[in-house]
């Protein structure tokens, strides 16, 4: 094909309108792709997640669409109205690849038959359990009786089979799909520059007799905000200098909110929202608190032990997110007082830090790198298409 090219790429995925997960893994990738080789367009199925970055520069030529169809409950009937109008999105613009953002089976299966053999199809699974949890018996009997099949056809007629991580890769590809030469996992990477560990920044943000927790993502059940205000309570029963830090926005906020006020802890924890800063409130955090139920990797968790901040995560992370061994894992199974008296007991807070940056790097996620990489295995598979 002509290296000269363009190559045109729509990223399909669901959104809930909060940026996260797959908008900031989309958005820091192509923040260091080649603008001149890869033009990036976004559509989103549910709501637009990127609405707070449309403005930066690195979208300023790309088309972020939202369809307002799905959401967190799905039946029939929204993939039944999704269909015709994505298959007038994936043929609205002469694409060369189509990488679906999801790890709904139900998603990538329409994109899998509306997509023709001149298309790369690539199925990226970003998470290790499914997005959808709920809704009526007859969705969830619906969703159980086909969702086999749907990975049946994602693994026929994708290209590829991408994955943040083996856990991600078994759920929406299953076995036979991990073991196949179509799959390879591409690092949540992240600029280690960045998040690099910064003294300076260390001691102009924060109050030296406190001790910062941290909570970082979206407000939303997944993450287990809940949970991590629960925990909070029971550190500062034992310290009253704790405070924490709540970065992030979502459907929780109002029940996390009422948290906060049953426990009369309101002058203890601050809701910063969204933020823009979050590599420099990391630096002045002494700890992280990352409850999630389930993940696919666990982004977060790196961003923080880039700058050799230590993470309290779930049993329900994965493993694998430990690259520099500040990432201890508490069982869900257990009380919140026991997360707390796990944290005080092994000085989880102290205060030492040390730059974790290279190590980050090294071991594949650092954004530059991997933003290369992804470059390259576009333009593979680009080749594989269209060979002779």
């Amino acid at each position: 094909m002509d290296s000269s090219k363009t190559i045109n790429i729509l990223h399909v995925t669901i959104g809930d309108g909060n940026y996260g997960g797959i908008a900031s893994f989309l958005h820091t990738f192509y923040s260091y792709v080649d603008h001149q080789r890869f033009h990036f367009d976004v559509l989103y199925c549910g709501e637009n997640s990127l609405k707070s970055k449309e403005s930066d520069p690195v979208w300023s030529d790309s088309k972020i669409e939202a369809l307002h169809i799905l959401k967190k409950n799905n039946g029939i009937s929204e993939y039944i109205r999704l269909l015709p109008k994505l298959k007038k999105k994936l043929y609205e613009k002469d694409y060369d690849i189509v990488h679906v953002e999801s790890n709904n089976p139900f998603l990538n299966a329409c994109v899998s038959i509306l997509v023709n053999n001149q298309i790369v199809y690539i199925s990226h699974s970003h998470n290790s359990k499914p997005n959808i949890i709920s809704g009526s018996k007859g969705n969830r009997l619906f969703k159980k009786t086909i969702s086999g099949l749907m990975r049946v056809i994602i693994r026929k007629k994708a290209d590829a089979l991408f994955a943040c991580s083996k856990e991600a890769g078994l759920y929406l590809f299953g076995e036979k799909g991990i073991r196949s030469n179509k799959f390879c996992i591409v690092p949540n990477a992240i600029e280690t520059g960045k998040f690099k560990f910064n003294k300076n920044i260390r001691q102009k943000l924060r109050n030296k007799e406190n001790f910062i927790i941290g909570f970082a993502g979206r407000l939303e059940l997944q993450k287990n905000p809940i949970f991590a205000v629960n925990v909070f309570y029971e550190i500062l029963k034992k310290n009253q200098n704790a405070v924490l830090w709540i970065i992030g926005d979502g459907d929780k906020k109002t029940a996390i909110e009422k948290r906060i006020k049953e426990f009369k802890i309101q002058d203890k924890v601050f809701m910063l929202g969204q933020r823009n800063d979050v590599s420099d409130l990391m630096q002045a955090m002494d700890i992280l608190l990352f409850p999630s139920f389930y993940e696919g990797f666990g982004i977060v968790a790196i961003e923080a032990q880039c700058s050799g901040l230590r993470v309290a995560a779930s049993d329900s992370v994965p493993d694998s997110v430990n690259l520099t061994g500040l990432v201890s894992f508490l069982p869900l199974s257990e009380s919140p007082e026991y997360w707390a008296d796990y944290i005080i007991s092994n000085q989880l807070m102290e205060k030492n830090r040390e730059d974790m940056s290279e190590i980050i790097k090294n071991a594949g996620y650092d954004i530059k790198i991997a933003a290369e990489k992804l470059e390259d295995q576009y333009m593979m598979l680009l080749r594989e298409k269209h060979k002779s």
